[in-house]
């Protein structure tokens, strides 16, 4: 009996322990992507504007150096905003990172790789300028004058205003729908990145952090039957912000954005200080769109919440499961390959309730569904994980599905510490019964 008491008083630690590394094992929510930083550092893949060394048949080109023996060629860059400012990035060496003390920025003929063709394709080229001579955040380096032939510079600061990657961008067609017949497809193309010389396509999510190149799909769960949405891309796989968006009307048999026949486009729409909060682009001409309004990221996701309430009007009763397969999956797809991760997270994440916005609202049926009622459904939200989860009042005592968050946490050791002490407290008026006889 003794060996019992002992066994049974150590319940509640190892209770505890248990739900101490399952509770370790909580999926994240991801963070947002991060802008760039100064150039001060000398830092590779920093981003910087030169102004006053493009010209018509030269691009700009960098070279970095520590000394004779440590340095690198940036690549050429051509293109050349707000009127003067090329952008440039500060290079690596043979791809790996590196801190640079000095550098000299070149007149590159655009004929010419500095790659390839190293100083032999320079017209031009400032004097050796130290990285510390941008001071705070001066980004923008600009000829000053000359000395021996070569460039004097001075620097100032300038904002780079463009779309980050992995934040969705609308098409509305509303006022103009001729845009919108003969099943035609919609694309946006992306340029003028603010790292390296490139371009990209309108996108779409797929499973985990993977994206692909996608036309651009109808928005479910709002009123406007023109209204059509893509994820804003990478470059290179890493965060990018992107000067100037162009959106194309492909042709109905169109492959992919880029390969098809395309029937009209807007022109460049470039990023200013004064729409570079905007992303959604009114098309109101064959050939001509504008910057006009932003859809907020918890709107997209009050719009998924609707959607989800639309499609799963009733959750069932007892065991009568009212929801269809073709539904979950539509949902399913909406979710997985229409929602960037981090709108993904503000769904996994959101408070359920039955009075709350749309998407608490759907949130607690969807907790019903697949977490109460258990039906035959996928948790493709994986709400099971999520700290704010619906908690039903049998899932304390039986564990219907795991915890996650603290005050699970707390519930779950409270209940095994009451049970063990109630298990011994029994079991000690017995053997005093029995002492007693």
């Amino acid at each position: 009996m003794k060996k019992l008491l002992k066994y049974l008083l150590l319940l509640p630690l190892i209770g505890g322990a248990f739900a101490f590394v399952s509770h370790g094992q909580e999926t994240k929510p991801v963070e947002a992507a991060q802008t760039d930083t100064y150039p001060n550092n000398g830092s590779s893949g920093t981003v910087f504007y030169a102004s006053g060394f493009h010209s018509d048949d030269c691009g700009v080109a960098l070279y970095c150096y520590n000394s004779e023996s440590d340095n690198a060629w940036s690549e050429r860059y051509d293109y050349v905003s707000y009127g003067s400012l090329a952008r440039v990035m500060v290079p690596y060496q043979n791809g790996n990172a590196k801190t640079w003390s000095h550098f000299i920025v070149c007149s590159y003929y655009k004929d010419k790789n500095p790659y390839v063709d190293g100083w032999s394709g320079v017209k031009k080229q400032s004097v050796n300028i130290p990285f510390s001579q941008f001071l705070y955040a001066a980004n923008v380096v600009y000829a000053s004058g000359t000395q021996d032939g070569k460039y004097t510079v001075g620097t100032s600061y300038n904002p780079y205003y463009g779309i980050q990657s992995e934040e969705h961008i609308y098409l509305d067609l509303s006022n103009f729908t001729d845009w919108d017949k003969d099943d035609a497809k919609f694309a946006l193309y992306f340029s003028h990145p603010s790292s390296r010389n490139s371009d990209g396509w309108s996108q779409a999510n797929n499973i985990g952090d993977s994206y692909f190149n996608s036309f651009l799909w109808k928005v479910n769960g709002q009123t406007n039957d023109h209204l059509y949405e893509g994820i804003v891309p990478k470059q290179y796989g890493s965060p990018t912000i992107w000067n100037s968006v162009k959106a194309i009307r492909y042709a109905s048999d169109a492959y992919e954005p880029g390969n098809g026949t395309v029937w009209n486009e807007s022109q460049e729409l470039h990023f200013t200080n004064e729409n570079h909060n905007l992303n959604l682009i009114q098309i109101d001409d064959w050939g001509h769109g504008e910057l006009t309004s932003s859809i907020s990221r918890s709107d997209r996701v009050e719009y998924y919440g609707r959607y989800f309430l639309n499609t799963v009007q009733c959750s069932g009763t007892g065991n009568s499961d009212s929801t269809t397969s073709g539904q979950w999956n539509a949902l399913k797809e909406e979710y997985v390959y229409h929602l960037d991760r981090n709108y993904q997270g503000d769904v996994w994440k959101t408070v359920a309730d039955k009075s709350g916005s749309l998407i608490a609202q759907a949130m607690a049926r969807y907790d019903y569904i697949v977490l109460y009622k258990q039906y035959d459904h996928e948790d493709f939200i994986n709400r099971a994980e999520s700290p704010n989860k619906t908690i039903y009042s049998s899932e304390a005592y039986f564990g219907i599905q795991p915890y996650t968050k603290d005050k699970n946490l707390v519930v779950y050791i409270v209940v095994i510490a009451l049970a063990s002490i109630s298990t011994v407290g029994l079991l000690l008026v017995l053997k005093r019964k029995k002492a007693l006889k």
